[in-house]
């Protein structure tokens, strides 16, 4: 083997060498990126356990409080318990969301529960053209959203009659949204004969 070629063949080794580590860095780098926001959406937004701190919304034009800490958001106890999902305008899979009719519909199946959508802009429908049963509430400057430590959107709570939060989660679809409820209330909101009722 000449000169030449060994010294080629040694400096393409080098240059492989060099490129494998240098993948290895911007892997390593991503990774280190990628981790903490996986982990703050795993584990971020409030305590399961902890009660609802006192939210502001806009609902029909109108500024309300809603103060779960209090317990005097809804008549009865059956009307307490509540999903309230926060959402923001641009959100590709809050707009998926809403193209499932199994997921407006969720009033219908869930009695039991109040739904609660809480935009970060603008509303996501006119009141005159919400879905029945939902709640539409706008959070200025998205103020709900940071007071409730959202972490990403469609996120969520089940909240009970006590003002606690039961469960909590990203949501991706209308499994996601039963297998919450599921977790809080019991039941399902397909059929609710076929889940233990959970404490």
């Amino acid at each position: 083997m000449s000169a030449l070629m060994l010294g080629s063949y040694v400096l393409l080794w080098v240059l492989v060498l060099a490129v494998l580590a240098l993948v290895l860095l911007l892997y390593r780098q991503y990774g280190l990126m990628m981790m903490p926001s996986a982990r703050r959406i795993e584990f971020g937004g409030l305590p399961v356990g902890v009660r609802m701190p006192a939210l502001q919304f806009q609902v029909d034009g109108e500024t309300t409080t809603i103060d779960w800490r209090n317990g005097d958001r809804a008549a009865t106890p059956e009307a307490a318990r509540e999903l309230v999902i926060f959402a923001v305008a641009g959100c590709p899979i809050c707009d998926s969301l809403w193209s499932e009719p199994a997921f407006r519909e969720l009033p219908s199946r869930r009695a039991d529960v109040r739904f609660r959508w809480v935009d970060g802009l603008d509303g996501r429908f006119p009141p005159d053209q919400a879905p029945d049963g939902w709640v539409m509430a706008v959070s200025d400057n998205n103020s709900a959203h940071r007071a409730a430590e959202i972490p990403a959107t469609p996120y969520a709570y089940a909240i009970d009659d006590a003002g606690k939060v039961r469960a909590k989660g990203l949501i991706n679809d209308i499994a996601g949204v039963d297998q919450m409820l599921a977790a809080a209330f019991g039941g399902t909101s397909h059929d609710e004969s076929k889940l233990p009722v959970t404490q």
